[in-house]
């Protein structure tokens, strides 16, 4: 039975913000937008920690130390048991990379730190997400750094003026503050803005200004919740992954979220239902369990199958129930029967042992042992990659153009182009005249194209770089000099599958398009081709055809496919989908070549016959990723490129 206390709507909002976010992560239709229940999550728990704090402090019996304990004994099991149970199943089953990564993340999501982790590896939309286990525990990270410091500095103004209104002051200043920080860094670096606490401290310190309201001074209360549950079912429509987030989008659920719990209805069909309250119970177990089971969908390649999504949608409700059921509960009430000092010591122990653990997997790289040698070395190509790469590959952000130098002597090339140059850069360098160098101009995610725009990246400098780039050559370099462009071209025709799910085209040269049509198609084709002819008035101009791409990355892969027994239809496409994908940039290639007389190097010879083109070359990738040539299997093309620029077979 509940006590009187007990806030029906926040268990409800809690089953709305789970639910979201598991259909979200499954990939459910309609719920694109579903990782807005973390931001409810957020408010929610910015408002209970808010009412805690304040009102020990007001019955002069607050303690930080008792803080950190109760969030610690509510947090730390679960999590604890869902790390340790990983790393379990990893050894059996994880390839020694992914092994490895398992282990830096349990570190990282035992001792709070995991989205620091995750915002200096790559964006949370990525494809490469669904390659980290534990990714979700990055709002966990959050929200502990939140705890750690939320309680000083709350205490420390209480302590200045004991006053609710002085310090409603500075929830103020800092909801502000950080509102401001959102929008500043989510523009700048997306993934700092998602993944940081600065950038989202100002949905859990919104949380907090409900404490304040008195409940019996909001009128229509039961209006104000409508609106509320109307506002998130807004932001579920019009929000998706290509949305900049959270920024000032997020305004809109977190405020939906506020207007409920500022609503304080305790018998709303919307939140009192046995269901409700029941997804509300399991939340934070069934937000733990859901990820992992997910990873592990993707990672046998069954994250497509509807059989395979329902089991694990069924499994999270499941394995979350008795994670609640005989781990959080139990631990709970157990913990908080034994002194602060046998609970402190209980939590390090834990924390220590699975640090230990998570350590020795790291420093053992992954256990390879657990493999064949020949295992291990097809796994180990999503790491062959241009050694140089931290070095000379530039990044999207920025005007700063540099170039790198490969190779000695006289100059015999300049190479430009996005990071498929700089993957098939140790074929070029080959294929260069003996005693010779080149010089490469490359930026990650930058087609050879100026005035390039995306609309989910405002501070996207591409099309700037390119015009930069451009200059630097032609002031700097002698007009014999031939240059070399590689480009992943279906990027600026087609978009990149893996990064623009959403259909809708990311990159623009004068305004967004809604689709890739054929005013699309044709500004883009003008602006290619154009670029090519700038670089043509001075030099003799050599472009690639683009290489396939494959639907998955090709090392991790063929690894699964040999040692599971996997089907292997992935790991090749059909001539017809390579030649379908390639249309539109091969027409603007065309006619670029015809324009300027550029030469055009076909590269589909080296992957393809007449009926497919492959990814693997006797069982071994010839891919990094999913399309990026690896840095040894990019020498296969050196006689290509020394015999069409040098002319030498």
């Amino acid at each position: 039975m509940k006590n009187s206390s007990f806030r029906y709507d926040i268990n409800g909002l809690r089953a709305y913000a789970v639910i979201l976010v598991v259909l979200f992560h499954f990939g459910i239709t309609g719920f694109t937008a579903g990782f807005i229940g973390v931001d409810i999550f957020f408010v929610i728990s910015g408002f209970l920690m808010t009412s805690i704090v304040v009102r020990s402090l007001e019955k002069g019996n607050f303690s930080v130390l008792d803080f950190y304990l109760s969030r610690g004994i509510r947090i730390v099991p679960a999590l604890f048991v869902l790390c340790l149970t990983l790393l379990i199943i990893g050894w059996f089953f994880l390839l020694p990379t992914d092994y490895k990564a398992l282990a830096k993340h349990s570190l990282s999501s035992i001792n709070f730190f995991s989205n620091i982790i995750y915002w200096k590896e790559s964006g949370y939309f990525d494809t490469d997400s669904h390659n980290k286990a534990l990714l979700h525990t990055w709002s966990l990270s959050v929200e502990w750094q939140f705890y750690i410091l939320f309680p000083i500095i709350v205490a420390l103004i209480y302590k200045i003026k004991p006053s609710r209104k002085f310090l409603l002051y500075f929830f103020a200043l800092g909801i502000i503050s950080s509102l401001i920080l959102s929008f500043i860094i989510t523009n700048k670096s997306p993934s700092a803005g998602f993944f940081l606490l600065p950038t989202r401290a100002w949905e859990l310190l919104f949380g907090g200004l409900i404490f304040f309201i008195p409940k019996d001074k909001v009128p229509y209360a039961k209006g104000i919740e409508v609106i509320g549950f109307l506002l998130i079912a807004i932001s579920c429509y019009i929000f998706s992954i290509s949305t900049l987030w959270p920024s000032y989008n997020a305004i809109l659920p977190v405020l939906g979220t506020f207007l409920i719990l500022l609503g304080h209805q305790q018998n709303s069909i919307f939140t009192k239902g046995k269901l409700f309250q029941w997804f509300g119970n399991n939340s934070y177990s069934i937000y733990l369990w859901h990820w992992p089971i997910v990873f592990f969908l993707h990672y046998f390649y069954k994250n497509d199958d509807l059989t395979y999504i329902f089991l694990g949608l069924f499994l999270s409700c499941f394995l979350g129930y008795l994670s609640y059921k005989y781990i959080e509960t139990p631990t709970r009430k157990y913990l908080s029967s034994l002194t602060k000092l046998k609970s402190y010591i209980y939590w390090i122990i834990f924390v220590s042992i699975l640090s230990i653990i998570s350590i020795l997997i790291f420093k053992l790289d992954g256990v390879k042992s657990r493999f064949s040698n020949e295992i291990n070395y097809i796994a180990s190509i999503v790491k062959d990659k241009n050694p140089r790469t931290d070095e000379c590959l530039g990044k999207q952000e920025g005007l700063n153009v540099h170039s790198c130098n490969y190779g000695n002597g006289p100059l015999s090339l300049i190479v430009i182009g996005d990071s498929h140059a700089n993957a098939m850069l140790n074929g070029i360098i080959n294929s260069l005249p003996k005693n010779t160098s080149l010089v490469s101009f490359t930026i990650s995610g930058c087609p050879t194209v100026q005035g390039l725009k995306k609309i989910n990246n405002p501070v996207y400098l591409c099309g700037e770089r390119i015009k930069n780039i451009i200059q630097i050559v032609q002031k700097n370099y002698s007009t014999d000099i031939p240059i070399l462009v590689i480009n992943r071209t279906n990027a600026i025709f087609k978009g990149e599958p893996e990064n623009d799910p959403t259909g809708q085209p990311i990159r623009y040269i004068t305004k967004p398009s809604l689709s890739f049509n054929e005013t699309y198609y044709s500004e883009m084709q003008t602006a290619y081709v154009e670029t090519l002819g700038t670089l043509a008035k001075l030099h003799k101009v050599y472009i690639t055809r683009p290489t396939p791409e494959a639907p998955l990355e090709i090392p991790s892969l063929s690894t699964r496919v040999k040692l599971y027994d996997l089907p292997d239809k992935d790991l090749k496409i059909t001539w017809e989908e390579y030649k379908s994908r390639n249309q539109y940039s091969w027409k603007a290639q065309d006619i670029a070549s015809d324009k300027f007389n550029l030469k055009i190097i076909d590269l589909s010879k080296l992957f393809c016959d007449k009926k497919y083109c492959y990814f693997t070359k006797n069982g071994i990738p010839l891919f990094s990723d999913d399309d990026h040539m690896s840095w040894n299997a990019s020498l296969m093309l050196t006689p290509i490129f020394k015999k069409e620029i040098f002319g030498e077979e």
